[in-house]
């Protein structure tokens, strides 16, 4: 009877002995998982919440520096005889009319503390009610411009950096930014030349990162409220000197900076990052997260490896119950092992000497650490095919015009999106010789790796043709033997498995022409602001007459490169004239749909792009893009997207007809005709 109780109490013994060493173990585990992810995590929210402060000042930056740019611009070519006082300037107003977040603008020269020199200029709107007929205690744009120029006239201190920003919407009666410049004029102290702007604030309101958890504001460098997100955060609340995050940008060590803990002034625990935004512009970007939100993923992680530990516990009490003589050695291995793991030593095997359910615990500890290893295999190797993948992107991305092209006779500008890192379009433009330009557009079936491989070859071909075309300037280029060329290069290649459309365009300037050959591409088309061009034909497009041009589309037909050894493509030539605007572009432009939308079609291609078929080139490109991404989105693409849009300079003079003669040497002189000598692209391909 003693020799039972003694048993039972020995096995009560080990079983909690064996309960204790599986619970030290779990814990062990778990506290040092918990606290690399924790630690993990942290290190993540602060990267987060510090880009997204200076991702955030660097926009509100790019705003103000657009502005000020703009209208700098305007104001540089102004002349210096003084305008009446109520008279707007008609350069300035202009160049308001091109941006309706630009209410007002004014000029003033200071001399002495006396305003010599005033030119300003409003929106319409403005000029027609709005802030120009003030209601109550609004002021007008003139009455604040006016006010801070003798503000500052009296006060040049008032400039920091040469640069004034201020928050004007109590006056304004809208929210309203105004910006002063301060110009020096030669060496002199006593006489500058002041710029001031009157903008809206609702771009800089709109770049302002808000969500449930997430509110941003600007400040201004004494801790004063410039713009926000939050209705209480607005310019009556005053400096937030309670706010130690606010206090922090202020006395900053650098540009950008992170809390990790902080009370807000209702008391309510955040986290937040600051950004002070580049350039001389005195403002700092605030962002606040509420911090429980934030930290959510590290509770939930907790309370699961919580259940996942008493999970294990459990099972190891139960098997105590049932042997714990038995399970005594096993345990220890189980111990040593998972203390390995834990280490990172995932080689680590068990092998079981019994068929109970110690050992399916050691069987269990053997794949959880050959899956650890697995898992840590398979994302090395993950990374390597993303690095990979980045370096793909990044030689793909030479393949591509690092610039606008602005040639004399021809300027070329084109924009790239691929649907994913390595995409399956090419663009590209190659100077031959003096009067003679190439221009191809090339999309490969499919898009990721296999298609910028297509690419990669067409690229390396057309560059080695461009080349031995410009080392030898008697060879006639002929974009019909490119595409031949190129379609048994990329057949070889690839063995048809992957096909590539191709049109390429060659301008001579010399004969006023542009020959080009088609490889099964969408077909480009010519804007010409002539409505009566002889040229339009059978080709004009059904576009609405208000359109200030009419297009002219490319029509020739052509088999892909890489689907038949034999096929044989055909040249066409179309006249140039000043002024011409020619569109080329791929079929992603046009197929890509969003939540089973009809995609941009061809004929809202054609329309948008005649609509603003008189705008500089890169103006076109851009409307064009804008307009496909408020169809299809610009992200989550299904097929890569590329426009290319080039133009005759409007002062190129097409010449007169010229022919190339041969003349023998005087001692050679007999009745003999002249000679005319050319070379052909196939001879040397």
């Amino acid at each position: 009877m003693l020799k039972q109780i003694s048993v039972k109490t020995l096995s009560a013994k080990l079983t909690l002995l064996m309960t204790a060493v599986v619970m030290a173990t779990v814990i062990a585990m778990t506290v040092q998982s918990s606290s690399k992810f924790s630690s993990y995590i942290l290190q993540n929210i602060e990267e987060t919440s510090t880009s997204m402060a200076e991702r955030t000042s660097a926009d509100v930056a790019g705003i103000i520096e657009g502005w000020i740019t703009q209208m700098t611009s305007a104001t540089a070519r102004l002349a210096s005889t003084s305008l009446d006082e109520n008279a707007n300037d008609a350069d300035l107003a202009t160049a308001l009319k091109r941006d309706n977040d630009l209410l007002a603008l004014s000029l003033y020269q200071i001399e002495n503390g006396t305003i010599k020199l005033s030119r300003r200029a409003l929106q319409p709107s403005t000029n027609t009610g709005g802030l120009a007929a003030p209601k109550g205690r609004r002021k007008s744009p003139r009455a604040i411009m006016a006010a801070l120029a003798l503000e500052t006239a009296s006060t040049p201190g008032l400039f920091q950096n040469d640069r004034i920003i201020r928050n004007v919407t109590s006056d304004a009666g809208s929210p309203t930014v105004l910006i002063a410049i301060k110009y020096a004029i030669g060496n002199q102290t006593d006489k500058f030349a002041i710029l001031i702007l009157l903008a809206s604030m609702t771009k800089i309101q709109v770049a302002l990162p808000q969500s449930r958890s997430t509110i941003g504001y600007i400040i201004n460098s004494t801790g004063g409220m410039f713009s926000s997100t939050d209705d209480r955060k607005d310019a009556k609340v005053g400096p937030k000197k309670n706010n130690d995050l606010v206090q922090m940008a202020l006395k900053r060590q650098s540009p950008s900076g992170f809390l990790p803990e902080f009370k807000d002034l209702d008391q309510h625990v955040k986290i937040g990052s600051f950004a002070q935004i580049p350039g001389r512009i005195p403002l700092y970007v605030i962002v606040e997260r509420d911090r429980d939100t934030v930290f959510q993923v590290i509770t939930r992680m907790y309370v699961t490896a919580a259940l996942w530990g008493a999970l294990i516990l459990l099972l190891a009490i139960m098997a105590s119950f049932v042997s714990a003589g038995s399970v005594t050695k096993p345990l220890r291995d189980l111990v040593r092992a998972t203390k390995k793991i834990a280490g990172g030593d995932f080689n680590i095997r068990l092998i079981p000497l019994t068929n109970d359910e110690v050992a399916e615990l050691g069987h269990s500890v053997n794949n959880m650490a050959s899956r650890i290893e697995h898992l840590l295999t398979a994302e090395v190797e993950k990374a390597r095919f993303e690095k990979e993948l980045e370096t793909a992107k990044l030689v793909q991305s030479t393949f591509f015009p690092k610039s606008d092209i602005i040639g004399k006779n021809l300027s070329v500008t084109g924009s790239y999106q691929p649907a994913t890192e390595c995409g399956g379009d090419l663009w590209g433009h190659y100077h031959i010789r003096e009067g003679v330009e190439l221009v191809f557009i090339a999309d490969a079936m499919g898009h990721g790796a296999p298609a910028a491989l297509v690419t990669a070859i067409a690229y390396a071909c057309c560059k080695s043709v461009s080349s031995i075309l410009a080392e030898n300037s008697p060879i006639d280029p002929s974009p019909r033997i490119l595409l031949e060329r190129l379609n048994t290069i990329i057949l070889d290649a690839v063995d048809g498995k992957i096909s590539m459309t191709f049109f390429a365009a060659l301008f001579d300037f010399h004969t006023g022409t542009v020959t080009f050959a088609n490889a099964g591409h969408n077909f480009p088309f010519v804007l010409t602001g002539d409505k009566n061009d002889p040229r339009l034909g059978g080709g004009k497009k059904r576009i609405p007459e208000s359109s200030p041009t009419a297009a002219i589309t490319l029509t020739l037909m052509g088999n892909p490169l890489g689907v038949q050894r034999d096929s044989e493509y055909k040249e066409k030539t179309f006249a140039l004239a000043a002024g011409d605007k020619f569109v080329f572009f791929t079929d992603g432009l046009i197929e890509n749909t969003l939540n089973s939308q009809p995609p941009f079609s061809r004929k809202m291609l054609l329309e948008t792009a005649a609509g603003y078929g008189n705008e500089k080139i890169d103006v076109i490109k851009d409307n064009i893009f804008s307009t496909g991404y408020k169809i299809f989105g610009s992200e989550n693409l299904q097929d890569d997207v590329t426009v290319v849009v080039a133009e005759v300079s409007p002062l190129w003079i097409k010449p007169a007809s010229q022919r190339i003669e041969i003349h023998l040497p005087p001692q050679l002189d007999t009745a003999v005709e002249p000679v005319t000598v050319s070379l052909s692209l196939s001879s040397v391909l």
